[in-house]
């Protein structure tokens, strides 16, 4: 089980270079920007951060394939996870689809334009060479033009749509999911792996959840502080019929829970966020991990969250894992900390 951070590619570029720093040093295992067409380059800022960090993987999730051509994107993917040892990850997908209007892109097909981007991009990344005739993308023997290639995780991010995880399992190398709770994970990683073993795959699969956390001396705390993220989180997931559907929540309570974020019932809370004491977190982690999760990626949290998790939660998760065998290979103070998890990817 690993833990990561994602970071807001809008925010002012000290800001998530102090916060990417801060969760390599307390022990993160990934840092992940957001996306925006017309925000901040993610792979510059990617380049910038990576001399900075010590250890931690960086990665992208996710990223349009409509806004840049996928033989571009693998040439991006290329240079910069060369650039930084090895230690690129790149996530496709189409959240921010309303976002292209502005630029007068109207997208449509964004089943086949993700598995075909997918599928140029590994080619390309694995064999230097692609060749498809896509109903979208089409490339005849596209080559790259530099040496410093090689494989690299690529993942698909999904809310969870069945076509969108059964073209993941097909081609991608994991999926990032956002928060739910143990029905909508299990639904989502199911249908990935359902598409990923009738393919005969056998490499290691990665499944993101970008979720929530919250750090308190004592559970109570920590639940109280995290309702209003879970409650916001959920009612975001009504743009996604399958998210509510699969998670057993009507858009009613949804929109209650958002209104009245006490309301939401602990369980809920529980099991689409991590909450609580150090232990707790623990105990939640390792309760992701026995779902078939392999990172919690801690999405928009503030420099206290990251501190927090660095020094009372993730040597505890070091002990843990050190006495168990997980068969699915990855790839303080009183007030509790906290992040949020309805922003853009």
């Amino acid at each position: 089980m690993e833990v990561g951070v994602v970071l807001d590619i809008l925010w002012p570029l000290d800001r998530i270079a102090r916060l990417a720093q801060a969760a390599d040093e307390h022990g993160f295992d990934q840092v992940w920007l957001s996306d925006h067409p017309l925000g901040r380059d993610p792979f510059l800022t990617v380049l910038h951060l990576a001399p900075q960090l010590r250890r931690a993987r960086l990665g992208i999730g996710t990223i349009n394939p409509s806004a840049r051509h996928p033989a571009v994107l693998a040439a991006s993917a290329a240079s910069v996870n060369h650039f930084t040892g090895g230690r690129f990850w790149l996530g496709i997908g189409s959240s921010i689809t309303p976002l292209l209007r502005p630029i007068g892109l109207e997208i449509t097909g964004q089943l086949s334009r993700c598995r075909e981007a997918v599928l140029i991009i590994r080619q390309l990344l694995e064999h230097g060479r692609s060749s498809l005739a896509g109903d979208v993308f089409t490339t005849r023997d596209a080559r790259l033009v530099f040496e410093e290639i090689g494989p690299l995780p690529v993942l698909v991010g999904t809310s969870g749509g069945p076509g969108m995880l059964r073209i993941s399992g097909e081609v991608a190398h994991g999926i990032i999911i956002p928060a739910g709770n143990r029905s909508f994970y299990e639904y989502a990683i199911s249908g990935f792996r359902e598409a990923y073993d009738a393919v005969g795959r056998t490499d290691p699969v990665r499944i993101v959840l970008n979720g929530n956390i919250a750090v308190a001396d004592d559970s109570a705390t920590a639940l109280a502080a995290i309702q209003p993220l879970v409650a916001d989180s959920i009612a975001h997931r009504a743009e996604n019929a399958y998210s509510l559907q699969h998670m057993g929540v009507t858009l009613a309570q949804a929109t209650a829970w958002r209104a009245d974020p006490a309301s939401l019932p602990a369980a809920v809370v529980r099991e689409a966020a991590i909450a609580g004491t150090p232990e707790e977190c623990v105990d939640g982690l390792s309760r992701f991990a026995t779902w078939g999760i392999t990172q919690l990626a801690i999405r928009f949290p503030e420099e206290e969250t990251i501190r927090a998790v660095g020094t009372r939660v993730l040597p505890k998760l070091q002990e843990w894992l050190s006495g168990v065998s997980v068969d699915r290979p990855p790839g303080g103070a009183t007030q509790p900390s906290t992040c949020r998890s309805d922003g853009r990817s």
